[in-house]
């Protein structure tokens, strides 16, 4: 008789622990949809910013977003000088090549030898919202030289 007891007390036990584990997880995925459905209007009410980049080199390890990469494909030389820190006495070259194979562009990328100094190289992966005249990957180089334009 006492085992019955003792029996029915542990699944009476088990049975209150399981339900108010339920109760929380009701309440927790409440909460979760109340944040989304806030998340959602927030973002109708501003302006979304949609990045040129969707990846780049070493995002994976918080690296920044590459903005002279952004400035280079544009072809904007005043903006990618202040954002490099380059005077005006350097001629600035920038190699591009794009394509869809991101190991063969790095490759090629490498191929480009410059008596000249190099400044920075990455790739990027351009985000499919962007219109944008290269394909998926680009690879970039800036290369400087000492001649003014």
């Amino acid at each position: 008789m006492l085992k019955r007891i003792i029996y029915f007390a542990c699944i009476f036990v088990i049975f209150i622990n399981v339900s108010c584990a339920s109760k929380t997880y009701a309440s927790n995925s409440e909460q979760i949809e109340k944040s989304s459905e806030i998340l959602t209007e927030e973002s109708k009410e501003k302006e979304e910013i949609i990045l040129m980049f969707d990846d780049w080199k070493y995002k994976g390890f918080n690296n920044e977003y590459p903005l002279w990469a952004e400035f280079a494909i544009k072809n904007d030389i005043s903006n990618l000088q202040k954002v490099l820190n380059i005077t005006s006495e350097n001629n600035i070259n920038i190699i591009i090549y794009s394509g869809t194979n991101i190991d063969q562009l790095i490759h090629k990328l490498g191929n480009e030898l410059s008596n000249e100094s190099e400044l920075i190289q990455t790739w990027v992966h351009i985000n499919p919202q962007i219109n944008c005249n290269y394909n998926d990957y680009v690879a970039i180089k800036i290369i400087l030289t000492n001649e003014v334009n």
